[in-house]
């Protein structure tokens, strides 16, 4: 069957089924080589799990606190020191090493999206308003001794002077 074009270039796509084997288990083949493609890992909506260490409870509205806290350090709005216990030693030195700005813009973070990777770790994105300006920033929180703590903050596109990790 050929596919015909359709208004604008557009044509539909051929219909594909998966190869099932002598076995019974369904096969993704290239379809000009014929070889087999490896197999795709798939998502999980749930994190894999440590069962020997679990990790502490995760409250995302501290999560949000601790990201807004950070913009703010950085915006020259809240004092550094209130990071003390919310970050890990090595981010919180670059964070006391970091110039704040000069430029007198407020940041705000506006929103926040997260994703867990694993059990014991939080992936964090969000967008902070700067004045006129939107910034992207990104962090991520893991699980220690002590609770959830944020090991990496980065301001995505600003520049190498605001990258912390």
């Amino acid at each position: 069957m050929r596919s015909q074009p359709m208004r604008g270039g557009l044509r539909p796509l051929r219909r594909f089924e998966p190869w099932v084997s002598h076995r019974g288990a369904i096969e993704v083949v290239h379809r000009q080589t014929r070889r087999r493609l490896p197999d795709r890992p798939t998502q999980s909506a749930e994190p894999p799990k440590d069962e020997t260490n679990p990790a502490p409870a995760l409250d995302p509205r501290r999560v949000h606190t601790v990201l807004a806290a950070i913009v703010e350090v950085y915006g020259g709005s809240r004092p550094v020191e209130q990071l003390r216990s919310a970050v890990s030693r090595t981010l919180y030195r670059q964070i006391t090493l970091t110039p704040r700005t000069a430029d007198g813009a407020h940041l705000r973070l506006v929103s926040m999206r997260s994703c867990r990777p694993t059990d014991r770790a939080l992936e964090v994105s969000g967008r902070v308003q700067a004045g006129e300006r939107n910034l992207a920033v990104v962090a991520r929180f893991e699980a220690g001794d002590n609770g959830w703590q944020c090991v990496s903050f980065t301001f995505v596109g600003v520049g190498n002077a605001n990258s912390r990790s």
